[in-house]
């Protein structure tokens, strides 16, 4: 499955916890996941997420990028209501 945006990649990469596990998932090799993730960075001026030797974690700014969407899609249904 090949991902139709950087931020597509970029939500892989959280919800599976690494590159690698996210390349496998998307089918994509593990440098054009780590590049899609950088542009995504780049664009939006802000670091997303760090890698130490205990693992991956989001950035403050990750956790919002991350989250954002889901908090949309889960509202969506009340502002339909709203509108109706």
């Amino acid at each position: 499955m090949k991902p139709v945006n950087q931020q597509e990649v970029f939500a892989a990469v959280v919800s599976v916890g690494s590159f690698a596990h996210a390349a496998q998932r998307l089918g994509m090799a593990e440098e054009s996941v780590r590049e899609y993730v950088r542009h995504l960075e780049r664009r939006l001026g802000v670091r997303l997420l760090y890698e130490g030797s205990e693992g991956m974690y989001l950035s403050a700014w990750g956790t919002v990028v991350y989250w954002e969407p889901e908090r949309r899609r889960a509202q969506a249904p009340a502002a339909r209501r709203q509108v109706a």
